[in-house]
């Protein structure tokens, strides 16, 4: 198109003294004699606002009315337009509190009051407050010879100061045994930093001094018989005297007997304090004997005691004179004690005195017999236990060494088994062995045939 024209352009900006001018030139690439330009002072704004240590910064923006130029911009520092920093007021930090016995500390500190950068910092010190002391209180002990000064600090109540005073007195009036004196007592306080103690008195009435008596005692029977103890004082000062009686109470602390005397303790109280409680050890008088009628121990074994009566004291076990034994008398024993555990063959014998449960003998009523007795209450106590007896007894011989008869069980005391008659020779030893219902037996002691 002959009419229309493709440029090439070039821009170039000039600074004056009103700020910058933006020149546009451009010229057609395909007839260079046609040129275009246009020169435009560019209008500025603030896009960076200064700070207090930075320069600002423009932009210069070139508008152009050919629309064959576009808009042209440029940045540059608004020099000389930094603040500079604005000092605050100074703020104390790190502040440690002063007390009453250590120091403050802290940094007194300047910050910029537009952008708060530190600008300066000084550490300071500052001395302890000292303490600020209460009204004081003073505490006099019973006897007014100390006195105890305290003050608590009105800005730490944990902090307490305490003083003793040293205390003089100074008799106004002596005291006598029965009269009180009168005496003032006055508290010095040493000075001490900023204590706030000050001398303290304080009058009073001094208690009597009482009578020193000198005491004695003396111990005798009164006119009806009574233990009774005199007390006799005289004040060491005044000679003023007292006396009092008291008569006795007895504590036994050892009863009598009919051999040996008992011992008991005299006490006598008495209503004025001046005198203590005496105490004197005393006798008892032996006392009669006490027979009765005893009994005696004759014979004592498994099965039976044998025993009689006779009068004897009770207490000492003295016999009374001329006392005579009753006949003697009988009672039945306790019994065998026998172990309920057994090995097979043993012999089980009492614990106490020896003698087999099953106990064998040569049965003179009856030549051809071996006897023996079995003891029932064993043989109770063994079922009890869980053995169960039947009624198969043996008779072992020795000589044979085997049984030679096994005649049952005839039961009890008395009973017996059957010597064979090729046994039946002097000499011949037997035994009887007694068996449960499950094999296991018992043995008797040996018997012999005569």
């Amino acid at each position: 198109d002959p009419d229309a024209h493709s440029y090439i352009i070039d821009y170039y900006w000039e600074e004056t003294d009103d700020g910058y001018t933006c020149y546009a030139y451009g010229y057609c690439e395909y007839d260079e004699t046609h040129t275009i330009e246009e020169e435009v002072t560019a209008s500025r704004s603030m896009i960076k606002d200064p700070t207090c240590t930075e320069d600002g910064v423009y932009e210069y923006t070139a508008s152009f009315s050919d629309s064959n130029f576009t808009a042209q911009t440029r940045e540059e520092t608004a020099v000389d337009t930094a603040a500079g920093h604005t000092p605050g007021q100074a703020v104390d930090e790190n502040v440690v509190e002063a007390t009453c016995e250590t120091g403050g500390s802290g940094d007194s500190v300047v910050y910029c009051s537009v952008c708060g950068e530190e600008l300066e910092r000084n550490h300071w010190l500052s001395l302890d407050l000292g303490h600020d002391w209460g009204e004081p209180t003073y505490t006099w002990s019973d006897d007014n010879l100390t006195v105890t000064a305290q003050a608590v600090c009105k800005r730490d109540s944990s902090h307490v100061t305490t003083r003793e005073g040293e205390v003089r007195e100074d008799v106004i009036e002596e005291p006598d045994c029965e009269t009180p004196g009168t005496s003032e007592f006055t508290a010095l306080f040493a000075t001490v930093d900023n204590e706030p103690f000050t001398t303290q008195t304080k009058t009073v009435s001094t208690a009597a001094l009482g009578h020193d008596y000198d005491i004695s005692y003396e111990w005798g029977e009164n006119g009806d018989g009574e233990m009774t103890c005199w007390a006799f004082g005289i004040c060491q000062r005044c000679e003023h005297e007292i006396s009092e009686d008291a008569v006795a109470t007895s504590t036994v602390t050892r009863d009598p007997t009919c051999t040996a005397e008992g011992a008991c303790t005299y006490t006598a109280a008495f209503t004025d304090s001046a005198f203590s409680t005496q105490t004197l050890d005393g006798t008892l008088a032996t006392i009669d004997h006490h027979y009765v009628s005893t009994k005696e121990i004759e014979t004592s074994n498994c099965e039976y005691i044998q025993y009689y009566y006779i009068s004897k004291c009770d207490m000492c076990g003295a016999l009374e004179p001329g006392a005579v034994a009753s006949t003697p008398e009988f009672e039945d024993g306790p019994g065998h004690q026998f172990p309920t555990s057994f090995s097979d063959g043993e012999v089980v014998m009492c614990t106490v005195c020896g003698t087999p449960a099953v106990y064998a003998y040569y049965d003179y009523d009856h030549p051809s017999y071996i006897a023996y007795d079995l003891d029932m209450a064993y043989i109770s106590s063994m079922y009890e236990a869980g053995y169960s007896f039947g009624y198969d007894v043996r008779l072992w011989s020795y000589t044979a060494n085997a049984y030679v008869n096994s005649g049952g069980y005839e039961g009890g005391s008395g009973s017996n088994i059957m010597i064979p008659d090729a046994y039946r020779q002097s000499g011949e030893r037997f035994r009887v062995d007694y068996y449960t219902d499950d094999g296991h037996y018992i043995s008797s002691n040996d018997a012999e045939y005569p």
